[in-house]
């Protein structure tokens, strides 16, 4: 606790030391750059997470397909037989040339 007090008293007598004679108008500028510099860094950081955000949610919405909520989607595949499409009907594969479930 004592070490958080001196350290906290050395910054104070710092700060106050540039008050009165001894005031340096170099250390106020600095401090003010610094600090400037540091608001300018974090809110370019959240601009990004901002953007970031909005990218993946439109990159989101747009995958999704509408209208596809019934479980027989129709997906084409080579039949093994004959080598003609096929159809994906409930979960098999289905060649509407030999009319046979794979």
């Amino acid at each position: 606790m004592t070490a958080i007090v001196e350290i906290f008293l050395s910054i104070l007598s710092s700060l106050t030391g540039q008050l009165g004679p001894n005031y340096d108008p170099l250390f106020y500028d600095v401090m003010i750059y610094i600090y400037i510099s540091i608001i300018f860094a974090i809110l370019i950081g959240f601009a990004v997470v901002i953007v970031v955000v909005k990218i993946i949610r439109k990159r989101s919405k747009s995958s999704k397909i509408p209208g596809r909520t019934s479980t027989d989607d129709t997906m084409f595949y080579g039949c093994p037989r004959c080598g003609r499409n096929t159809q994906i009907i409930s979960g098999k594969q289905y060649c509407t040339v030999c009319k046979i479930f794979y």
